[in-house]
């Protein structure tokens, strides 16, 4: 990850993050020059590879999917794609059977890979990936 905007200890305790895994990102500077993702897609298929060991594979449109968030624990969610800004919607998170009121947008631009997470209480996070190739 190239660089991070927004409150993200503000943001973790908000979304439910514990206390320990809040400590050890923190300590890791959220992941800033350290977290890498890897984005492939085919057709509605989408694979997000987070090393060494996350890989989030989804179909857009097919409801009640699994993926790994960034601090280790998993969400269900329903991808979505948005025509008009060419961005995957992941709307509703929700962890442990209740809705972590998230909202996460994932497009390409010409820096590379972003990610928008936006929680109901009007908290945004904005992690940038520069492009690879």
């Amino acid at each position: 990850m190239a660089r991070l905007d927004g409150d993200m200890e503000a943001f973790a305790e908000m979304v439910g993050i514990p206390f320990g895994v809040r400590y050890a990102m923190r300590k890791m500077n959220w992941g800033v020059g350290r977290m890498k993702a890897e984005v492939t897609q085919k057709g509605r298929r989408l694979r997000v590879e987070m090393p060494p060991k996350k890989t989030n594979d989804f179909v857009v449109g097919m409801p009640g999917q699994e993926i790994f968030l960034p601090s280790g624990e998993t969400a269900v969610v329903t991808p979505d794609f948005e025509e008009d800004r060419q961005a995957i919607i992941l709307d509703n998170l929700k962890m442990n059977g209740g809705s972590m009121g998230l909202k996460i947008e994932m497009f390409f631009d010409s820096e590379g890979y972003f990610v928008e997470a936006l929680h109901v209480n009007n908290q945004v996070i904005h992690r940038r990936f520069a492009r690879l190739t």
